[in-house]
């Protein structure tokens, strides 16, 4: 086997199994993968709508074809996530959005990938799901029912009346102390953050998939509450699930992990 890709989280930089610098990771867009457009039957890459090029899936694609197609194409954009079995993560302890066990929550930001279970993709518009069905797939599709009771942020928006500039807090302990200048403009709101601009969604189930089979899902349609904990309001990602009669049944006890695309 091919040894792995190093990426380095606190440059955001990728390379070769043999340690030489292949490329920075920068989405100008900062698109995410569940986001690209679902066009190959393996998952090897996806299109991008913004730029027009693809983007290779490093968790699918063996180390060796992934190194002869960037260095054929070196803007290649890649996608891989932490616990990719073809990348090593160098990981950044300083980033405070680093997913780490802390006390109070129930289990951690972060789980294993299960490169063992079939993967089960998401698409989230109606000619996403017309092309997954010229491919081969069958399409488990889903009326979007948002969680905004669970999944509501709040907000509160600030602006200094002499030099106009505007501060935005999401959460009350996060607020900084302001002087006179500054005055509350919108004050403690409650917004839904996962909006989608069709109210439909569809898991993409591989025709020859065995009934009962269990399936991995990066990107669930159902909005679940990632923790327990009083101020976490993000939705749970990789979640694992069963194909029973043509119909994806998820079990929500897994949550979300790093990725990057770039």
């Amino acid at each position: 086997m091919t040894k792995p890709f190093v990426y380095d989280e606190k440059t955001s930089s990728l390379y070769s199994p043999d340690g030489e610098y292949i490329k920075k990771i920068d989405c100008p867009k900062a698109v995410h993968w569940n986001q690209l457009l679902v066009d190959e039957i393996d998952d090897s890459s996806r299109g991008c709508t913004h730029c027009d090029d693809r983007v290779l899936n490093l968790d699918i694609t063996p180390p060796k074809d992934a190194l002869a197609k960037l260095k054929s194409h070196p803007n290649t954009c890649v996608y891989a996530t932490r616990n990719s079995c073809h990348v090593i993560s160098l990981i950044d302890d300083k980033n405070p959005e680093n997913p780490k066990i802390r006390s109070g929550l129930h289990g951690s930001f972060e789980n294993e990938y299960r490169h063992d279970l079939p993967l089960i993709n998401t698409v989230r518009n109606f000619e996403d799901m017309q092309r997954a069905i010229k491919l081969g797939f069958w399409v488990d599709i889903r009326l979007v029912r948002p969680n905004v009771d669970d999944l509501s942020q709040r907000l509160d928006i600030s602006q200094n009346m002499k030099t106009g500039e505007v501060q935005l807090t999401k959460f009350h302990r996060g607020r900084k102390i302001l002087d006179l200048d500054w005055v509350e403009i919108i004050n403690d709101v409650s917004y839904y953050p996962y909006y989608q601009e069709m109210p439909i969604a569809a898991y993409l189930i591989p025709k020859n998939l065995p009934n009962e089979s269990e399936v991995f899902i990066p990107d669930p349609i159902e909005d679940f509450k990632l923790t327990n904990f009083p101020l976490s309001d993000n939705r749970a990602n990789n979640l694992i699930g069963v194909v029973l009669n043509k119909k994806v049944i998820l079990k929500p006890h897994q949550t979300k992990i790093i990725e990057w695309v770039g």
